[in-house]
C-alpha cells in the first residue's frame, strides 16, 4: 500500500468533501418546486394595460368597493350604496403569493351591498383580494392586501 503525505490527503479528502457538496446540492435543487407567480403569465402579461386601465378609472370613482377581513365573519366586501341601484357582476381572486396553488375563485354576487367569503380552510397569512367587476358598461378593477390569522 502506498503510503501518502498527510498534505495529501487532506487536498484528495477535500476535493472529495466538495464533490459530494456539489451532488447534493444539484440533489436537492432538482426536488425543489419551481411555480411561476401567475400559472398563465403569458395571457396575463398581454391583459397588463387593460388592467391599469380599469385600476385608473376605479380611482376616479367618487367611492369604490371597500374590502376588510373580520376574524369572526371573513373577508367582507362592501359595494357603496352610490351603486346599488347599478348592476355590478365581477370576479373575486384570493391570491396567496407564495403558492399560486392555494389560489381560489369567487363570482361578485352582493347581496344588499355586501358579499361575505368565509374563510374557512384558507391558511393564515398574506392573501390579496383582487376583485375585477364591470359597471355601466366599464370594466374596473381593486386589490386589497389582507392577513387572515
Amino acid at each position: 500500500m502506498i503510503k501518502l503525505p498527510r498534505f495529501l490527503t487532506g487536498i484528495i479528502a477535500s476535493i472529495i468533501a466538495f464533490v459530494l457538496f456539489l451532488i447534493s446540492v444539484l440533489v436537492f435543487s432538482l426536488f425543489q418546486d419551481a411555480n411561476l407567480v401567475e400559472p398563465d403569465y403569458y395571457s396575463e402579461d398581454q391583459a397588463y394595460q387593460s388592467k391599469i386601465d380599469a385600476l385608473t378609472r376605479t380611482h376616479q370613482l367618487e367611492s369604490t368597493i371597500n374590502v376588510r377581513y373580520n376574524s369572526s365573519v371573513g373577508i367582507l366586501i362592501n359595494i357603496p350604496e352610490l351603486y346599488a341601484n347599478q348592476q355590478v357582476t365581477g370576479k373575486i381572486q384570493l391570491y396567496r403569493p407564495s403558492d399560486h396553488l392555494l389560489d381560489r375563485y369567487y363570482n361578485l354576487t352582493p347581496s344588499a351591498g355586501e358579499q361575505v367569503i368565509s374563510t374557512n380552510g384558507l391558511l393564515s397569512g398574506l392573501w390579496v383580494v383582487k376583485i375585477s367587476w364591470l359597471m355601466d358598461g366599464m370594466d374596473y378593477y381593486s386589490q386589497t392586501q389582507v392577513v387572515i390569522d
